[in-house]
């Protein structure tokens, strides 16, 4: 019997993976069963189970990894230069890995549509909200730590402090994840639009005097 290539088994993990992540998306993350999802990837249950043992935790695990990793890893590597790059462009650079101006409007509205539902399902589910709060931790973290950085390096100016600049950044984004989800998503021109007014007008508040003393 031939053995399945790894490209194979690569593939069918991906296929339960989109298929869990479009049912989240369209019904939240409380209400969807594993028979759903099992529906939805095409596959026997045999098969989701190889590949995710445990089940429906182990995919919300794995979506949200799927969809916050790629941002943490950047954070990460633009908090490791010694000279950042500048504030607008990091926030352009950050958003755009959440909601990619190339995708299709389906995609962008799937997107959103998941951050949503993971955000609801955090107040209901302990497991979710320990997963949730970990990745904001260390999205703050890395946030703090490069306004930290820009300041130092004289690339931002602002009365602000760091911590409450790094929130001012991080509000802005959920900010237009909300937004778009209200609003039904967007065409990749809109969101990359928006994507450049947010950034212009985070910096103009970052660099705007703060109320006079007294």
């Amino acid at each position: 019997m031939p053995r399945v290539s790894e490209e194979y088994r690569h593939g069918q993990a991906q296929r339960i993976l989109r298929a869990a992540r479009a049912c989240f998306a369209d019904d939240g993350f409380h209400a969807v069963t594993m028979d759903q999802i099992i529906a939805a990837a095409g596959v026997s249950s045999s098969t989701v189970y190889r590949y995710y043992p445990e089940g429906k935790t182990q995919l919300i695990h794995a979506v949200s990894a799927e969809r916050l990793g790629p941002l943490i890893g950047y954070l990460e590597e633009v908090a490791g230069r010694n000279d950042p790059a500048p504030p607008d462009g990091v926030l352009r650079e950050a958003m755009s890995l959440l909601l990619p101006p190339g995708a299709d409007e389906a995609m962008i509205v799937q997107d959103v549509r998941l951050a949503v539902n993971a955000w609801a399902e955090a107040a209901r589910d302990e497991v979710v909200r320990t997963m949730l709060g970990g990745n904001l931790a260390r999205i703050r973290a890395l946030v703090t730590a490069i306004v930290r950085s820009w300041m130092r390096c004289g690339r931002l100016s602002t009365s602000l402090g760091v911590e409450q600049a790094a929130e001012l950044l991080m509000d802005a984004g959920f900010g237009l994840v909300a937004g778009l989800a209200i609003e039904g998503g967007g065409s990749a021109a809109v969101v990359r639009r928006r994507l450049h007014r947010l950034s212009a007008a985070v910096d103009e508040i970052l660099a705007a005097p703060g109320p006079a003393d007294g």
